[in-house]
């Protein structure tokens, strides 16, 4: 088992993430977008995305990690890298500042710590978290909104660039979370930011740089 991971700062928080998200420029506070009528109907910003991300087989990206809490004055950074390849495959890993991560394929799950890349079983209830993530990731890449409007109500708040706010329904980890705001790339080619805001006022925010997506 692993017994030396990065305890709560920084491994804790991710899988904490992952399962609160039943679940990439930053969404700053202060940041505004195009929002109002201009934003368009949910269905038809639904198949604006649903269209830009049709025939997506793999991306790469690399990714800074912003944990704010009321706990401490500063936020928690962390930067990694990011993989994925169709149909199931996935790879997460922090580079900084301590070096560890996951990879699935299938049903197969790889956790590891350390450049060495010696793999080891994941902490209790870690694999549950991270099959949940990708899951939730699936859904994003194939922009199944089918999947995720069974777990949030989704609105449009934003169309330059396209902003979802995503709110869970009751029973949906509603209780831990207050809701998810997820912003694309002008030109819906990815996702570039997630805010996940905690219901007691956490919150963390990931956004994916240097994102490069391959379709078929």
């Amino acid at each position: 088992m692993i017994r030396d991971l990065p305890k709560k700062p920084f491994f804790f928080a991710m899988l904490a993430v992952w399962i609160l998200m039943g679940a990439a420029p930053v969404w700053a506070a202060g940041a505004q977008a195009d929002e109002g009528p201009d934003s368009g109907s949910n269905e038809e910003v639904f198949e604006r995305i649903s269209g830009a991300f049709s025939g997506i087989v793999s991306i790469e990206s690399e990714f800074v990690q912003e944990s704010h809490t009321a706990m401490l004055e500063e936020p928690l950074r962390s930067s990694g890298v990011f993989g994925y390849e169709a149909p199931d495959r996935v790879h997460w890993e922090i580079l900084s500042p301590e070096r560890f991560g996951f990879s699935a394929d299938g049903d197969r799950i790889e956790v590891w710590k350390g450049a060495e890349h010696e793999t080891q079983d994941a902490p209790p209830g870690a694999e549950e978290g991270i099959r949940y993530f990708t899951e939730q990731l699936f859904a994003w890449v194939r922009a199944d909104f089918d999947w995720l409007g069974k777990r949030f109500d989704i609105s449009v708040v934003g169309s330059s660039p396209v902003e979802l706010s995503l709110k869970p329904v009751p029973g949906a980890a509603a209780e831990r979370l207050e809701r998810i705001r997820a912003t694309f790339s002008r030109d819906l080619d990815h996702l570039d930011a997630i805010e996940i805001l905690e219901a007691g006022g956490d919150r963390m925010v990931i956004t994916f740089v240097n994102v490069r997506v391959q379709r078929d």
